[in-house]
């Protein structure tokens, strides 16, 4: 079929597509029932039916073992100038049929879920890991330290006797002095390079060293290269729990009009590209795409195959990977993927898609950048016509010219989309956004108090305490949303995933008044960002000391709590 006769089939639908929008819109403003999971015929993943975002993937259920297998085989190998100046060898393969737990290695999230702010205690708190049946060797990461390595990354070590550390003591049998603590051992620099990795580590449990399972693996030497399957219970996390879990990227969602074949050509009304192209690559030939009728933001534009259009990728020296190239596609999901339409049928209608991986390489010293996005593809949610489709951001993506000062505000550099360095607020201004109002809104309103203000039995640690804040019942994914104008001064883990604050923003409103959103999923904000009232600052979740998802907030005047109630208008 041609492509005239596309156009008079999109006519033909075009009243039903009509309908199918206003009817999307009405279930937008209609009150949201909860969301509900499943496995969406045809896709290989777990999906809810989010009536802001429409068929969603259900993060709580996904992890990196449960991830389809990737389709295609691969390799990438690291020049020796490279490895050596890194300190390891980042090389790896992986073979069609594996899933990506098996070829990906820490290091490579170290930015987008930053993996590496868990302790084995975190992973075990998640997953129900039982760790003390585990070995040494479980932990693959511990044949790589040497004793210094270990001090380093578990200080209290330090104190005690050499006889309380089984695999330190063998290490030292046979030296003709054996100091008597690990401090004396490591002040000898022979003594302090001995490798845990000349031991059976077999025969050791995990507990055979003091602090091992409460030390972030970051703190270890060369954690980078550690493979996610080596480090136990990590690939069993949900994408959800993780420490930086996935944060939709805007909230664009589109109706898919045609799905066209590669016949056609000279498309240049597109959202698709690179972080280093832009989203808007046109396609000269073999231009399979999607293309989009509503809403009008979007449409008549073309998200063109990834299968069949390649673009320029990555950033450093290892943007030179695969040739510099990747699958055109976007990020809806943010940088840590890649979302790319494959193969288009037009007979049916409808498409498949695919995720794309890519290697970042970094430690204290050498920062080598990313690979673009090409391992994969990985199966994805599939496409049909006058189907809804998640799009993310459109006028505010990180690759267009009105989003450099937002990009900037958030933190991210407006052509990598990586973590910039130091967070560049928008200045403040009498017409800045971000100027408080004075007032105070309700971050979740519609949900009921589920704890107030006030002295109360502590429902964890069941001592008589002040709770410093207001509950509100939210579920699992709530937008939460500033309660007045302000600067984010902190968006983090405060305490652990599994005590204290959990995931938690903080905002200034200036004039010694603050606001605090505890127990979050993810972030919407960063340190720095200037945001505006009833802004979205992350959705809401259990993160922390919580017994079950709710939104905990707080006022604070001169840094002294205050009852919310008497604030909210």
């Amino acid at each position: 079929m041609n492509s005239s006769i596309f156009r008079r089939r999109r006519l033909r639908w075009s009243v039903i597509g009509l309908l199918v929008f206003v009817f999307a819109i009405a279930l937008h403003l209609a009150p949201l029932a909860p969301a509900h999971s499943s496995t969406q015929p045809g896709s290989p993943v777990p999906v809810i039916q989010d009536q802001m975002l429409g068929i969603k993937p259900d993060w709580t259920r996904i992890t990196l073992r449960s991830l389809p297998a990737i389709l295609t085989s691969g390799s990438f190998e690291a020049p020796t100038d490279l490895i050596r100046e890194l300190g390891y060898d980042p090389s790896r393969l992986w073979q069609a049929g594996q899933t990506a737990d098996e070829y990906l290695l820490l290091g490579d999230f170290q930015d987008s879920f930053q993996l590496q702010r868990f302790s084995l205690s975190d992973i075990a708190a998640l997953v129900g890991l039982d760790w003390e049946a585990l070995r040494l060797a479980d932990l693959a990461l511990v044949g790589w330290q040497t004793i210094a390595d270990l001090v380093q990354a578990i200080p209290d070590l330090a104190d005690l006797p050499v006889r309380e550390v089984p695999p330190i003591a063998d290490l030292l049998q046979g030296q003709l002095e054996v100091p008597q603590t690990i401090a004396e051992v490591v002040q000898n620099e022979v003594l302090a390079e001995l490798s845990l990795g000349e031991l059976n580590l077999e025969q050791y449990e995990l507990s055979a060293i003091p602090g091992l399972i409460d030390a972030p693996l970051e703190t270890f030497q060369n954690w980078q290269q550690s493979v996610i399957d080596q480090i136990p219970g990590l690939a069993d996390v949900p994408f959800a729990n993780f420490p930086n879990p996935i944060v939709e990227q805007g909230v664009v969602v589109g109706m898919v009009d045609v799905v066209f074949g590669p016949a056609e050509g000279d498309r240049t009304n597109t959202i698709s590209g690179s972080y280093v192209e832009g989203f808007n690559v046109p396609c000269q030939a073999d231009c399979a795409h999607l293309e989009l009728a509503q809403p009008e933001l979007v449409k008549g534009t073309q998200w063109i195959s990834g299968k069949y259009q390649q673009v320029q990728g990555g950033r450093g020296t290892l943007a030179s990977a695969n040739g510099g190239l990747e699958p055109t596609g976007r990020h809806p999901f943010g940088n840590a993927f890649k979302v790319a339409v494959l193969e288009t049928d037009e007979a049916t209608g409808t498409a498949e898609t695919g995720l794309y991986f890519r290697m970042c390489v970094r430690n204290a010293f050498v920062d080598l950048g990313c690979t673009p996005y090409f391992i994969g593809p990985i199966p994805w949610l599939p496409i049909q016509e006058k189907g809804m489709i998640f799009l993310g951001q459109i006028k505010e993506g990180l690759s267009t010219t009105d989003s450099a000062e937002v990009a900037a505000a958030k933190g991210i550099d407006p052509q990598t989309g990586e973590p910039s360095p130091t967070p560049t607020p928008v200045a403040r201004t009498s017409s800045s956004p971000g100027i408080a109002t004075g007032g105070f809104i309700n971050p979740a309103p519609g949900y009921p108090i589920t704890s107030s203000f006030g002295y109360r039995t502590h429902p964890i640690h069941g001592d008589r305490r002040l709770h410093a804040g207001t509950d509100l019942g939210t579920p699992n994914g709530t937008i939460i949303r500033a309660a007045d104008g302000g600067q984010v001064t902190f968006a983090g883990i405060s305490g652990s995933l599994t005590s204290g604050y959990g995931r938690l923003v903080i905002i200034d409103h200036g004039n010694g008044s603050e606001t605090y959103y505890a127990h979050l999923q993810g972030f919407f904000v960063r340190q720095g960002d200037i945001i505006a009232q009833g802004d979205p600052v992350g959705r809401a979740n259990s993160s922390g000391g919580s017994t079950g998802p709710h939104l905990h907030f707080e006022i604070r005047q001169n840094g002294q709590p205050q009852n919310p109630m008497n604030y909210l208008s």
